[in-house]
């Protein structure tokens, strides 16, 4: 960076950098990364492509390897989202089943084996839930997919029914009608990377620290010459279950500042940005990234997007930035979309790789 400006002051609002593929974003973000994390600010990347963390003084956590989340810190709308399984039915006996789960595993101290609600008296049940704790989270994710069974009961539909009973026997034209939608749960319930993502498997001679005590390792303490990147690259495959943890990691990190003492300023960068945002504008309010714009600051929380194209990010979360990197863009409407003045799109069309214009607050400053 050019000494005039700093990394510091780039991401003293939020910043967005754009620019085309290969126009040397990536490049630009990382030097920033690394000048802020010299200068003993701490910065977290989420890396949803698994290119930031070779570097030195970068702590990396990569999830599924060394970091998991905690499956019972999810309810089962943001289960499911992860597991990209959308099922309206699904979620709410992934919910009952969750909270079976929870009496066989804490009241019971049964990790093995389901929790049979045929011939189950409704009033043993009642008190069980009753008894349950928030602190009291923990269960088998690995019998997910078989409790959710054990939850399609129904009394007798005859005169032997006892309605003192949660039921009496498997509803079987419900489970004969949404068993596609079982059957998706239980492959991903049993396939290897969403088990070690919700950390109920472990390769050999590996260890994992849940996720939001990762986190907190960077949010409670100031660190020095140290960089985190969260590593989400594992889950490449599956870009809706990146969108929902990129938005739940952004979640964890507004609610755990907004309860703290801490105000100490943190950047946060994302790459490749305009991946992991909802399609639908109706949906934005829930997403993480939206939240954090709209929140972030008063917490001392900065942002640094990279993405393609200013026209990747709702009007909404673009009037947000005040802040800009811009690299190469080839499209007029591009240019239109930034709100800065003083910015001729001429001079933009023709950046060379590794070149960018600086504005701070919405003013054109000069080229890097």
């Amino acid at each position: 960076m050019k000494e005039n400006y700093t990394a510091l002051q780039l991401v003293s609002k939020y910043l967005l950098i754009t620019g085309q593929t290969g126009s040397g974003k990536t490049t630009a973000a990382l030097k920033m990364i690394m000048e802020l994390k010299d200068n003993d600010q701490t910065v977290i990347v989420l890396d949803p492509t698994g290119e930031y963390g070779q570097q030195e003084g970068i702590v990396t956590y990569k999830l599924g390897e060394n970091c998991f989340i905690d499956p019972g810190s999810l309810s089962a709308t943001q289960l499911l989202a992860i597991m990209e399984i959308d099922s309206s039915i699904l979620s709410k006996k992934v919910a009952a089943a969750i909270q079976s789960l929870r009496i066989k595993a804490n009241l019971q101290g049964d990790l093995h084996n389901v929790y049979s609600k045929r011939g189950m008296a409704v009033k043993a049940h009642t008190a069980r839930l009753n008894q349950l704790t928030t602190w009291m989270r923990n269960y088998n994710y690995k019998l997910l997919g078989q409790q959710v069974l054990e939850e399609f009961v129904l009394p007798y539909a005859d005169e032997r029914a006892n309605y003192h009973l949660l039921g009496q026997e498997y509803n079987r034209p419900a489970i004969n009608a949404h068993w596609e939608e079982i059957l998706d749960l239980q492959g991903r319930n049993s396939e290897p990377l969403f088990q070690e993502i919700f950390g109920s498997h472990n390769r050999p001679g590996q260890s994992k620290l849940e996720l939001s005590y990762v986190l907190n390792l960077f949010l409670k303490i100031k660190v020095k010459k140290r960089a985190l990147v969260l590593d989400i690259s594992g889950l490449k495959q599956y870009s809706e279950s990146q969108k929902q943890v990129l938005s739940l990691i952004l979640q964890i990190i507004l609610a755990n500042r907004s309860q703290s003492k801490e105000k100490f300023p943190i950047t946060i960068f994302i790459d490749e940005a305009h991946r992991y945002l909802p399609t639908k504008e109706i949906d934005l309010s829930q997403n993480g990234m939206f939240q954090l714009l709209r929140e972030g600051r008063k917490y001392g929380l900065n942002l640094a997007v990279v993405t393609q194209s200013p026209l990747d990010l709702p009007a909404s979360m673009l009037g947000q930035f005040h802040n800009y990197l811009i690299h190469h863009l080839a499209n007029p409407t591009e240019f239109t979309a930034l709100n800065a003045q003083g910015l001729n799109y001429a001079e933009i069309s023709q950046l060379k790789v590794g070149q960018a214009l600086v504005c701070l607050d919405n003013i054109f400053m000069e080229r890097e």
